[in-house]
């Protein structure tokens, strides 16, 4: 999957501050688009660079999120 693939819809995910609850509220709205597992795969392959133990990995969780999905109002 690529970037240029249909963002999936997310609700807003500002009040969630653990890296791991932020993957998890994005499984179902992923597999509701029409992601398949290898979509899925590559999402988490790129989300999950570094450690996550740093404010840049975290960042960089959160921007990853930003660019496959697209924050709704559901």
């Amino acid at each position: 999957m690529t970037t240029a693939k249909k963002k999936a819809p997310l609700i807003p995910v500002r009040d969630l501050f653990s890296g791991d609850v932020l993957l998890a509220r994005c499984r179902r709205p992923a597999l509701k688009a029409g992601w398949t597992q290898e979509d899925w795969d590559e999402f988490l392959k790129e989300a999950k660079t570094g450690n996550r133990s740093s404010q840049s990995d975290y960042d960089h969780l959160v921007q990853t999120i930003m660019t496959f999905f697209e924050e709704t109002d559901e």
